[in-house]
């Protein structure tokens, strides 16, 4: 499973037994519908608010069929506040790929292992696009002809250790290599002949490019470069990773009542779960909890305590966090600009996941807009890569630099482009943005 980068329970679901049912085949709509082999309804998290699929999963006691869109980031994606302008704006290879269901079990590190519907789990489905000089197909000329290329994420972060494998079409020889720490990889003294290369990464599904013509003659180079996108999880039996510790897992199910006993108790109001690598503070804030978060901090919760990624609960503000909650954890000592162990300050990871109005809050408290993390990217280019419009015009306004490139190369633009975000690409063209 890719690294998941937060700890929310949504993002600690796991498939143990994937299966190839038909998304396409099945009756009902873009959230649910029934799979007549299964005779279960499949609810698509991923065409839910990140609230509503949390609400969904968090309250399943029992059995819960699911097909969702795991990121490379590990988080599970989510439609944003108006799902029907999102399905819009999608890619479409978001929405081609094959479903998976789940038994849904809430348990702490295992579920009651039930038999997959169908006896060959599938595989994730993702999409590779493949650019040749510009050209359609590809021909050049052959005798220690070269095919190299760079394999990356839609973010335009490189993917390291894909391995790529080049196949003679007529003679069905093949030969194996894997992307090296920059992404690129290199098929040297290559004899006249059609090809076809074919890429596979963990968490990405195989995809091939065929037709790669190499005629005899001379040797140039072409270059078969590869965008991966996540695709759609179906499957058997669901694990979820929840909390052991009695704070933590009151402070995840967003009991009150509970946490203010187990305060009065006298428990240690800083113990850190081992299953989820959270606090009970971690998991207040992750519900937008303030009267919980109050009584933590009250009783002597570490505003800057970190996880094991270096990250603060100031690091981990959800959909259900306000502007109030990021006043009520900078006024307790929240450090604004701490890093986590990528480089990203609060504000970058907001860009991705939050609200507008958070970003505003953090931005107002004194978060440096024009941060960058270890990848050179800053908020602004995470919000343009996302499509928050919204966030996009607050941090052009509050004087993000347009123009500035991670260590890709990549502007906001052209991170907007990548994952066709037409009304962010919009927007940074008004104020001049160039790629």
């Amino acid at each position: 499973m890719p690294r998941n980068t937060t700890n929310s329970i949504l993002d600690r679901i796991n498939i143990s037994s994937p299966c190839s049912a038909d998304w396409d085949s099945m009756i009902g709509n873009r959230e649910v519908r029934f799979c007549l082999h299964c005779s279960k309804h499949v609810n698509n998290l991923s065409e839910m608010t990140r609230k509503q699929a949390l609400e969904l999963v968090a309250r399943s006691k029992g059995q819960l069929c699911v097909r969702y869109y795991r990121r490379p980031d590990g988080r599970v994606e989510t439609a944003g506040p108006d799902s029907q302008l999102y399905q819009i704006k999608r890619r479409a290879t978001r929405l081609a790929a094959g479903a998976f269901s789940a038994a849904l079990g809430l348990c702490s590190s295992v579920a009651a292992q039930t038999p997959s519907p169908v006896e060959q789990p599938a595989s994730c489905s993702l999409e590779m696009k493949s650019v040749y000089n510009n050209a359609s197909p590809a021909i050049i000329d052959g005798a220690d002809a070269i095919i190299s290329g760079t394999v990356t994420d839609p973010n335009e972060a490189v993917v390291a250790g894909a391995g790529v494998t080049l196949i003679n079409e007529s003679n069905a020889q093949e030969q194996l290599t894997t992307t090296n720490d920059e992404g690129r990889y290199y098929f040297k003294s290559l004899d006249a002949g059609t090809y076809t290369l074919k890429v596979t990464s963990p968490g990405f599904a195989e995809h091939e490019s065929r037709g790669i013509v190499v005629p005899a003659g001379a040797s140039p180079s072409i270059d078969v470069s590869a965008v991966m996108q996540p695709g759609a999880i179906m499957g058997g039996a669901m694990v979820i990773i929840t909390a052991n510790e009695p704070l933590v897992v009151a402070a995840l199910e967003n009991d009150l009542a509970a946490v203010k006993e187990l305060i009065a108790a006298g428990v240690d109001i800083n113990l850190r779960d081992k299953g989820t690598d959270t606090t009970a503070l971690d998991e207040a804030v992750k519900n937008g909890n303030r009267q919980m978060v109050r009584a933590l901090l009250d009783a002597g919760a570490e505003i800057n305590a970190r996880n094991s990624r270096g990250q603060t609960a100031l690091m981990i503000l959800d959909d259900d966090a306000s502007e109030n909650l990021v006043w009520d954890l900078v006024a307790a000592g929240a450090k604004l600009n701490l890093r986590d162990e990528d480089g990203d300050t609060a504000l970058i990871l907001a860009a991705s996941w939050s609200k507008a109005e958070i970003l505003r809050a953090l931005l107002n408290a004194g978060g440096r807009v024009n941060a960058k993390n270890k990848e050179g990217e800053t908020a602004l280019m995470k919000a343009a890569a996302e499509g928050n419009l919204e966030s996009v015009k607050l941090l052009i306004d509050s004087g993000a630099e347009i123009n500035r490139k991670n260590s890709s190369g990549a502007t906001a633009l052209k991170l907007a482009e990548g994952n066709e975000h037409q009304d962010v690409v919009e927007q940074l063209e008004a104020y001049s943005a160039s790629k």
